[in-house]
């Protein structure tokens, strides 16, 4: 298999639905379309959502970064590409790359992911032969970010809370990891014109319904943490 052959690419358009005030591809919208490219190009090489929970597994996305200089505006065609880098153990690193029609690059993205055992809801081990069409597609290939945040906050005073309800929720009740950027945009910019050009975010915890999420922050870095203090995100945002 060639180095190209390895990489899966995805034309798309930004549909009016999936802009925001700034008349760009949303964050929102960019979240979800990262975890839908993922999806499909697992699906295509067999070890996709469908596969994997044949085995009682799920697929976990632990960690994003997204940094882009630009994105694309409404009714602009673009492609996102989408590669595995590495496979280490339990854990798996995935990178994104946005560019338009003519390879110009909007921005990249870093994502890890991890698989779970349904019944022991314990990580599984990527270096088993049941994922070696997964390995027969690690690629040289990288995008050109910086490695993902080291992010603590010392804060004991939340600046935000949030209760997690019906339409935050995933397929697998708990919340969608999308909608914690939700929150970090919500809670952080009070100006529709600030720019903000990287996103960083560790998931930990699991949040479900009815839990109440609460909102520290230092600076540019946050945590979101449940109400007993155990940290459910971890995240950065760089302007």
């Amino acid at each position: 298999m060639t180095e190209q052959e390895k990489i899966a690419s995805f034309p798309l358009v930004v549909e009016p639905m999936t802009d925001d005030v700034s008349r760009r591809l949303s964050w929102h919208t960019l979240g979800h379309l990262l975890l839908d490219c993922a999806g499909k190009h697992s699906t295509a090489r067999g070890f996709g959502y469908k596969d994997i929970g044949r085995r009682h597994q799920v697929w976990v996305v632990s960690r994003i970064v997204m940094e882009f200089t630009d994105r694309p505006s409404t009714g602009e065609s673009y492609v996102i590409d989408t590669f595995i880098t590495r496979i280490y153990r339990q854990f798996t690193d995935r990178m994104f790359t946005l560019h338009d029609g003519h390879g110009t690059p909007y921005g990249h993205a870093f994502t890890t992911w991890a698989v779970i055992d349904y019944d022991t809801r314990q990580p599984v081990s990527l270096c088993s032969p049941e994922f070696a069409p997964m390995a027969a597609l690690v690629t040289d290939r990288t995008v050109p970010i910086a490695p993902p945040a080291r992010i603590r906050v010392g804060s004991s005073e939340p600046v935000a809370t949030h209760r997690v309800a019906f339409s935050d929720l995933d397929r697998n009740g708990h919340m969608n990891s999308i909608r914690y950027i939700d929150i970090l945009l919500d809670t952080a910019l009070t100006d529709t014109a600030v720019n903000v050009r990287r996103i960083d975010i560790a998931y930990a915890r699991e949040a479900r319904f009815g839990d109440e999420l609460l909102i520290y922050r230092e600076g540019d870095q946050y945590e979101i943490r449940l109400a007993d203090g155990t940290v459910a995100v971890r995240a950065a945002l760089t302007f």
